[in-house]
């Protein structure tokens, strides 16, 4: 009998990249999207005999229908209505996308609520893995986006320059989160995992991948303090911003998020190279060399 998996928000990158992996498994599971708007299903998804786009809302719980779920992805930072959904539906398997660092309560800014996530939704059905992801290499769009300048700058947050952070693809989040969908615990859960890339990278190691990229020498700047509120404010609300400047601030050195850097026996590393994804980035922004 197919695999039967329903993904929690679908609209999330997260949740898309696990949607396009699971529905190329060879195990040919069935999966059951749920959307806010289910017009946001992409057409390769529709038009997929073994996939459901259907309507539901994490905030009020309207649609959170998990019933005949073998397994639930779910990624986002609110869970109530949710554990409450899964209890009802008797799912057997739950993966949590969540943030590293989120066993801690306090010290790590928007990570934060994906530690209360975590806490309500451990015990909620028999198997739990909570997948603990490090900053994705695909948040660093915004160099391909904004303009050089004279002399030509690109801007990293990670500092100092040489400091590394183990950096890591959607694509590998989304295929760890579809294994663990498709795969039974040995043991009972919760079980943590954390993801990493299959390397660490400094802001220098950005800059000498973005000038392979474009073929473009560029100078290396570091957006820190007042740089990194005035960069936050193009793209947040107000009230968003100390949360995220304590989250970037607890990812480097002597922060709570920082330490969790060493790959232990908990440690999933994946496969796809930062380059790999500036390339991407360059090709869909037209300024690969």
């Amino acid at each position: 009998m197919s695999t039967y998996i329903t993904v929690l928000p679908a609209s999330t990158k997260v949740g898309k990249e696990a949607i396009r992996l699971l529905l190329a498994s060879p195990a040919n599971p069935t999966i059951r999207g749920i959307y806010r708007d289910t017009s946001k299903a992409p057409d390769e998804y529709t038009s997929h005999p073994n996939f459901n786009a259907v309507k539901g809302d994490v905030a009020t719980e309207e649609g959170l229908d998990f019933s005949n779920s073998d397994a639930v992805l779910y990624a986002k930072q609110t869970a109530n209505n949710v554990k409450g959904a899964l209890k009802k539906s008797g799912v057997e398997r739950l993966v949590v996308l969540s943030g590293l660092g989120s066993h801690n309560d306090h010290g790590i800014g928007f990570v934060r609520l994906n530690h209360y996530t975590d806490k309500i939704l451990k015990d909620s059905v028999p198997e739990v893995t909570i997948l603990q992801s490090t900053h994705f290499q695909e948040e660093f769009e915004y160099m391909f986006q904004m303009p050089l300048g004279d002399p030509p700058t690109i801007s990293s947050w990670i500092a100092p320059m040489d400091f590394k952070i183990p950096i890591v693809s959607l694509r590998d989040v989304g295929e760890v989160c579809s294994n663990s969908l498709l795969s039974k615990l040995e043991s009972p859960g919760p079980q943590v995992l954390k993801i990493f890339g299959p390397r660490a990278y400094s802001s220098i190691d950005l800059r000498d991948m973005f000038e392979v990229t474009t073929d473009n020498k560029v100078e290396l700047g570091l957006a820190q303090g007042e740089d990194l509120k005035a960069f936050f404010r193009q793209i947040l609300p107000e009230h968003c911003i100390p949360d995220f400047m304590e989250m970037i601030e607890s990812s480097l050195p002597g922060g709570l998020i920082a330490k969790e850097y060493e790959v232990d026996e908990n440690t999933v590393t994946g496969k796809v190279e930062m380059l790999e994804v500036f390339r991407e980035l360059g090709d869909k922004y037209g300024c690969s060399k």
